[in-house]
C-alpha cells in the first residue's frame, strides 16, 4: 500500500491551528481539527497532528486548565467552566486513544512520534493531574496500563517503540517503579492466553527496556532522577530499592513459565545468563527453569550449559551430576549442531580449573579425540586444539601421549566411550593413538594441528576464539594463501617428454 504525501502547507496549517487554540479558547473546532489530522493517512500530516497535539495538551496541563480541585466541587456541574473542562478532559482521553493506536502504525517514525509523545504527556500528568491530587492518585497509571496493553498486542511487533519508552523509564527512577508495577498488572491476565510469538517477543522486548541498573541507583539514592519531585522525601511513595528488584525477578519468573516456543526458549537460555543476572536480586529462582532445559537434550541443553555454571560458580548452586551430563552432550551430533561454537567455547571455560579431578579430564580429552576421527575438518581445527589446552593445564595427563601399556588399536583400546560415567570409562588407561591418526588427514592444517603431540607442549594456552567460527570457505582461503617452493608431482625429476627408460613409449617412439 502506497502512503499519500501531504505537502508543507497542510502540515503547517495544523500547526497554526493548534498555535491558535492555545492563543484563543472560541476557537475550540481548531482542536477538532488537530486531532482529525491524527488519524491522517499521510504520514506527513500524522506526524504534525502528532506534535500539535503534544503541545495543545502539555500547555493545558501545565496551566492546569483540565483539572479539577476542591474549588470546582463546588461548582454546578451545568456551568459553562465544568462542561468546558469536562469537554476537554473528554479530548484529552480520546487523543491519548489514538496515540496508542499510532503505537502499532506501519511507518517507524510515527511509531517512535508516538510514544514520546504519550510519555511526555504522562509526565507532564504526573505534574499536573487532571484528577483528585494525592500521592497514591496523582500518577497517571492507567494511561501506562493503555500504552502497556499495546507494547504486548499479539498481531504487531513493538521493538521500535520499546526501545523509546525505555529511554525514559531508564532516566527517572520513580517511572520505572509505575512502569513495572503497571506491566506487572498487564501481563498477569495474560496468564490464560495462549502466547503467539509475536506476543511473546513484545513481552521480551518491553523486559529488555526494564531492566534496572542497581549499581547505578543505589551509587546515590539521594540524587536519583525523579518525575514526582515534590514527593521524593514521602516515606509513603518512595519504596526500597529490594522491592523492586524482587518484583522485577518476579515477573521474569512468570514470563518464563509460560509455554515458550522453541525459538524463544533457546533465545531466553541466552539471554538469561549473560545480561539478567547480574540485574536479578536473586538469580537462583531460575535454577528449575535451566535443570528443565538441560534435560531436554539437543540445542536446548547446550545453551543451558552457561547458565548452571555461572549458579553454580557464582551463587553456590549444588549440582553434582552437571560433569558427568556435560560428557554425555558430547556426541557426533554436536558438530553440526547450530550452536556448536558456543558449545566449545563452554566447554573450554568449564574446564578451566586445574582442581578437577584428574579422571575427569581424562574422560573429555579421550572422548574429543575419538569423536575427532568422525568429525568435519573445519572442527578439527578446534578439537585438537582444546585437546592441547587440556594437556597443558593438567601435565599429569601427559601418559596419555607416552603410555607404554595402552594398546594403540580400537578394538583392544581400554577406553569404553559408551560409559556414561567418565568415573567408569577407563580413559586413563588409554592413549591418544587418535592424533597419531589424524596426523596424516587428508587436510593439512587438521595434521599440522595434531602435530603437538609429537613436540613437547606450548607454556602457554592457545586462544580457540578464532577457530570457534571456522568454515571449509576460510580453511581453502588458508590454505591456499600459503607459500609452497616446490610441489613433488613425480617420482622421477623429468627431462624429456618421455620419463623412465623402461617407459612403453620409449620402445616405439623416437624423437628426432
Amino acid at each position: 500500500m502506497s502512503l499519500k504525501t501531504s505537502s508543507k502547507e497542510d502540515s503547517d496549517a495544523i500547526k497554526h491551528k493548534a498555535a491558535e487554540f492555545i492563543q484563543d479558547r472560541r476557537k475550540a473546532n481548531f482542536l477538532i481539527d488537530v486531532l482529525t489530522a491524527v488519524e491522517a493517512e499521510d504520514v506527513k500530516s500524522v506526524l504534525a497532528g502528532i506534535a500539535a497535539t503534544k503541545s495543545v495538551f502539555t500547555h493545558l496541563l501545565n496551566n492546569g486548565e483540565m483539572q479539577l480541585d476542591s474549588k470546582e466541587k463546588d461548582l454546578e456541574e451545568d456551568s459553562p467552566e465544568e462542561k468546558y473542562k469536562s469537554w476537554l478532559r473528554e479530548r484529552y482521553q480520546y487523543a491519548v486513544d489514538r496515540l496508542v493506536d499510532l503505537l502499532s502504525h506501519e511507518v517507524q517514525s510515527v511509531q517512535e512520534q508516538s510514544a514520546k509523545t504519550l510519555m511526555e504527556l504522562v509526565i507532564e500528568e504526573s505534574h499536573h493531574p487532571t484528577g483528585a491530587v494525592n500521592i497514591t492518585e496523582s500518577f497517571p497509571k492507567n494511561k501506562l496500563k493503555l500504552i502497556i496493553t499495546q507494547l504486548i498486542s499479539m498481531e504487531c511487533e513493538q521493538k521500535a517503540v520499546c526501545s523509546v519508552i525505555g529511554d525514559y523509564t531508564r532516566s527517572y527512577y520513580d517511572l520505572y517503579c509505575f512502569f513495572l508495577k503497571a506491566f506487572n498488572d498487564v501481563i498477569g491476565k495474560q496468564n490464560n492466553k495462549e502466547p503467539t510469538d509475536t506476543f511473546l517477543q513484545n513481552v521480551f522486548n518491553v523486559l529488555e527496556q526494564l531492566t534496572l541498573s542497581k549499581k547505578r541507583f543505589a551509587a546515590d539514592p539521594g540524587n536519583m532522577k525523579l518525575v514526582l519531585k515534590a514527593r521524593k522525601q514521602d516515606e509513603r511513595y518512595m519504596e526500597t530499592l529490594e522491592q523492586y528488584s524482587k518484583l522485577f525477578d518476579k515477573i521474569w519468573f512468570e514470563f518464563i513459565s509460560w509455554k515458550l516456543t522453541p525459538s524463544f526458549h533457546r533465545r531466553v537460555l541466552i539471554y538469561l545468563p549473560e545480561k539478567l543476572f547480574a540485574h536479578c536480586d536473586n538469580p537462583v529462582i531460575f535454577t528449575d527453569f535451566f535443570m528443565r532445559s538441560y534435560n531436554f537434550g539437543g540445542p536446548v541443553s547446550l545453551l543451558s550449559l552457561n547458565g548452571l555454571y555461572i549458579l553454580m560458580q557464582k551463587y553456590n548452586l549444588e549440582y553434582p551430576d552437571f560433569y558427568q551430563k556435560l560428557y554425555n552432550i558430547l556426541e557426533p551430533s554436536i558438530f553440526h549442531a547450530k550452536y556448536k561454537a558456543r558449545f566449545f567455547y563452554l566447554i573450554d571455560m568449564f574446564l578451566k580449573s586445574t582442581h578437577l579431578p584428574q579422571y575427569l579430564v581424562a574422560a573429555f580429552i579421550k572422548r574429543l579425540a575419538r569423536l575427532s576421527l568422525g568429525a568435519p575438518a573445519n572442527c578439527l581445527g578446534l578439537t585438537t586444539p582444546l585437546i592441547m589446552n587440556l594437556l597443558t593445564r593438567h601435565p599429569n595427563l601427559m601418559k596419555l601421549i607416552h603410555n607404554p601399556n595402552a594398546v594403540e588399536d580400537l578394538p583392544n583400546d581400554p577406553y569404553d566411550m559408551s560409559e556414561p560415567d567418565p568415573a567408569k570409562c577407563r580413559a586413563e588407561e588409554s592413549s591418544l593413538w587418535e592424533l597419531k591418526i589424524l596426523q596424516r588427514h587428508y587436510c593439512p592444517l587438521v595434521g599440522h594441528a595434531a602435530m603437538f603431540i609429537g613436540n613437547p607442549l606450548p607454556s602457554t594456552e592457545e586462544d580457540l576464539t578464532d577457530r570457534l567460527e571456522m568454515t571449509y570457505a576460510e580453511m581453502m582461503k588458508k590454505e591456499s594463501n600459503l607459500n609452497v617452493k616446490e610441489i613433488p608431482l613425480n617420482y622421477d625429476k623429468p627431462r624429456g617428454l618421455f620419463l623412465r627408460k623402461e617407459d612403453k613409449m620409449n620402445q616405439f617412439w623416437t624423437l628426432e
